[in-house]
């Protein structure tokens, strides 16, 4: 699914204002993940990454045959998560490649090319809560989702981040001494 939005840089009602409120609903600034959705939204913000998106496509809506299994491992079910690309300002076929990957993921497009815009308009977008930001050259699993969505919902968590992983096989030394 392809929708257009007219996100404006700056913009902070919608779900910014829904978020502070939730949290001044509560106090503990733990929120219960029922009251927005049981879904969890990954929000990828993307300009001009049509030659990378693939890879993080591929692990979290993989385009399989019937039957089979993608080699990254199972993707999550539509009710688990939901994947939202937000391509903003593209000159390229961000967009039309995200859109390949059928109705697991939904794609925005923005005119301009602005990543905090992009934000915005994924969040307007996401109807889940925990939100995971991640960028299109990032490869990260269903799995990996699945644990960070675990680590935000515990209590008094504000955040979660992945371990950084760096494969540096058969890079130039210049690359791996630093």
């Amino acid at each position: 699914m392809i929708c257009a939005l007219d996100a404006q840089p700056g913009d902070n009602d919608g779900p910014v204002a829904r978020f502070c409120t939730l949290f001044q609903e509560n106090p503990g600034h733990r929120l219960d993940p029922a009251y927005l959705a049981d879904v969890i939204s990954v929000v990828v913000p993307a300009h001009n990454e049509a030659r990378v998106i693939g890879r993080l496509l591929d692990r979290l809506a993989p385009r399989t045959q019937l039957g089979q299994e993608a080699a990254a491992g199972p993707a999550a079910a539509p009710d688990t998560f939901e994947v939202i690309v937000v391509a903003n300002g593209c000159t390229d076929d961000t967009a039309r490649v995200a859109a390949s990957y059928g109705p697991g993921v939904t794609v925005a497009e923005v005119p301009v090319a602005s990543k905090q815009g992009a934000l915005v308009a994924g969040d307007e977008a996401a109807r889940g809560f925990p939100r995971i930001y991640v960028d299109a050259d990032v490869e990260l699993g269903a799995a990996d989702i699945r644990a960070l969505g675990d680590a935000l919902s515990a209590p008094g968590a504000l955040a979660a981040g992945p371990e950084r992983v760096l494969d540096l096989a058969g890079r130039p030394w210049t690359v791996r001494w630093s």
